[in-house]
């Protein structure tokens, strides 16, 4: 299913989005359903009162998105999310964003900062944190996004014979360009004061999953899972939530520039090594780091 649903969650006193974009061969529902809980709409509107929750769908089968990794096509995905976003926050254009990205599902993401088009750049402008789930971050080394591309093929149960394993070979030439520009976007992001960009939380293997200048946690489960969720009890839901309830509280409470807030945070759980890393930053500069991995 492509675009959005309705607000999974639309308080009136909405002050913040919190937008979940899924991954290859995801859907908006299915990738955050566990045992028919859909926990964005059935978990988190109780811990983060003040957010309306959406959620993002697209064509995610990793063949077509492996050979259709263009920077054309990446930019089409930025626009589709930017416009159909857009097109939700008429009312609230000035309203802070918070992205939560499964897999591959965020590449698009640093395309809407360099958009022309005015009502997609606010998009960037507004979007105060992404945490990335089990997103790769392979930098220009080709031969690993070839590898990476062939462990979620048979992840999904696709077979990686020669046509897979030649597409895969040509999409990972592109991914590993547009990682690159990814990294080189965060450190001047991160580098400027104007820094929009919230956080970045990343949970692949550790050592993939990893951006320097951020830290690392974990989530107790495999690649496919650890999105999903029952119950508020388990340790994924918590350490999630708990990044989102504070971001949401540091974005209520404006600080001098010069004070840092929070602490950072390391562990490391679960099968599947990852990390979430945050570096928040408001209007007024404040500048937040945390770190998850899973």
């Amino acid at each position: 299913m492509a675009g959005f649903f309705d607000p999974l969650c639309n308080p009136k006193d909405a002050n913040l989005d919190i937008v979940f974009v899924h991954g290859l061969h995801g859907d908006r529902v299915d990738t955050w359903t566990k045992y028919g809980i859909f926990w964005p709409r059935d978990l988190l509107p109780d811990d983060v009162r003040q957010a309306r929750v959406l959620s993002w769908g697209y064509s995610a089968d990793i063949a077509h998105f492996w050979q259709k990794t263009t920077n054309t096509e990446l930019n089409d995905h930025a626009k589709n999310l930017c416009s159909d976003l857009s097109g939700l926050r008429e009312q609230s254009v000035d309203r802070p964003i918070i992205f939560v990205v499964h897999s591959l599902g965020g590449l698009a993401l640093v395309f809407s900062d360099r958009s022309a088009d005015q009502h997609l750049k606010n998009i960037a402008d507004c979007t105060r944190g992404i945490i990335f789930l089990g997103t790769p971050h392979e930098g220009s080394d080709k031969a690993k996004w070839v590898k990476r591309g062939q462990a979620f093929a048979s992840l999904i149960g696709r077979d990686v014979n020669k046509e897979v394993h030649d597409i895969l070979s040509e999409g990972s030439s592109r991914l590993s360009e547009l990682d690159s520009t990814f990294m080189n976007f965060l450190r001047s992001r991160r580098e400027s004061k104007d820094l929009k960009t919230a956080s970045i939380e990343v949970i692949v293997s550790k050592a993939s999953a990893s951006i320097t200048g951020y830290e690392t946690q974990s989530i107790p489960a495999d690649h496919r899972d650890m999105c999903k969720f029952a119950s508020k009890d388990e340790d994924g839901y918590q350490r999630i939530s708990r990044v989102l309830k504070r971001w949401a509280v540091m974005l209520q409470s404006p600080q001098p520039p010069e004070q840092r807030l929070g602490d950072t945070v390391t562990m490391n759980v679960g099968k599947n090594m990852g990390q979430m890393t945050g570096n928040l930053h408001g209007d007024n500069h404040v500048t937040f780091n945390y770190t998850l991995s899973s």
